[in-house]
């Protein structure tokens, strides 16, 4: 049975009305870590790549807070599915001394054979006729190479967090060719950006990191444009680089059709 990809959307807001930063994702997180199983929030801290991500970002059309949970596996569902239903209605935020209304949740689910069938046809031979993609970061986003930070949007780098991501929760198409990531890059083409600087603070600690949009388009001749194209609809379920289980790297995204 395929592991679902399941997404919890959970309307907050703090009883001050106080605003909610995209850079309370770690504030967020503890909540997580203080009310689901303690056996399996030690094994989450253990684990090497994440069964879930989660940010919280401020929605323009429900003219509200969103706080998003995504979910990689049965198991990892469960545990968030069974946290978010022990949450009270009222949630005492230790960071803020404030209490945190639960509003809302509504909850949506899908696999990576289905984004397949649906970006990519049936047999993967019908590819969706999306010629641009244009990632919104919508929380601070950046990557780490030789135990340094880079905090601008390098593609090869968004593939390569991607590529990571789709072959450690995918259990019917992997994709682990050596170089793959360089040369999806070659499929595409920068049209448009907006990026700022930005850090992210987690406790004491601010991390160098950048928010904004970046637009690509795909080179209608390349074999690998429909692998490309497929990666960068997954990022709005994954995010890309570091940290995104603490509210960093949340995407959304904009296509042209």
């Amino acid at each position: 049975m395929l592991q679902p990809i399941t997404t919890f959307d959970i309307t907050v807001k703090f009883e001050t009305d106080l605003p909610i930063h995209q850079s309370m994702g770690s504030v967020f997180h503890g909540i997580i870590m203080q009310y689901i199983d303690t056996d399996y929030a030690t094994e989450l801290h253990r684990s090497q790549v994440h069964p879930y991500r989660q940010f919280v970002f401020f929605d323009d059309k429900s003219q509200s807070y969103i706080w998003r949970i995504i979910t990689f596996s049965y198991t990892c569902e469960t545990q968030i599915r069974s946290m978010l239903e022990s949450l009270p209605n009222k949630v005492f935020v230790r960071q803020k001394q404030l209490y945190l209304d639960i509003v809302t949740m509504s909850i949506s689910s899908t696999s990576h054979d289905a984004l397949c069938e649906l970006l990519l046809g049936p047999n993967l031979d019908d590819p969706a006729d999306i010629q641009e993609i244009q990632i919104n970061f919508k929380t601070c986003t950046s990557f780490k190479s030789q135990d340094a930070y880079q905090p601008f949007p390098d593609l090869e780098r968004i593939f390569q967090s991607l590529l990571k991501r789709w072959n450690a929760f995918s259990e019917t198409y992997t994709f682990t060719a050596p170089g793959l990531a360089k040369e999806l890059c070659q499929a595409t083409t920068l049209v448009d950006y907006r990026i700022q600087f930005k850090p992210y603070r987690v406790d004491r600690t601010q991390i160098p990191a950048f928010i904004g949009y970046y637009t690509v388009r795909f080179k209608k001749n390349h074999s690998l444009a429909p692998l490309a194209m497929l990666l960068l609809f997954y990022s709005q379920f994954t995010g890309v680089g570091i940290k995104t289980a603490l509210g960093m790297g949340g995407i959304q995204i904009k296509t042209d059709s």
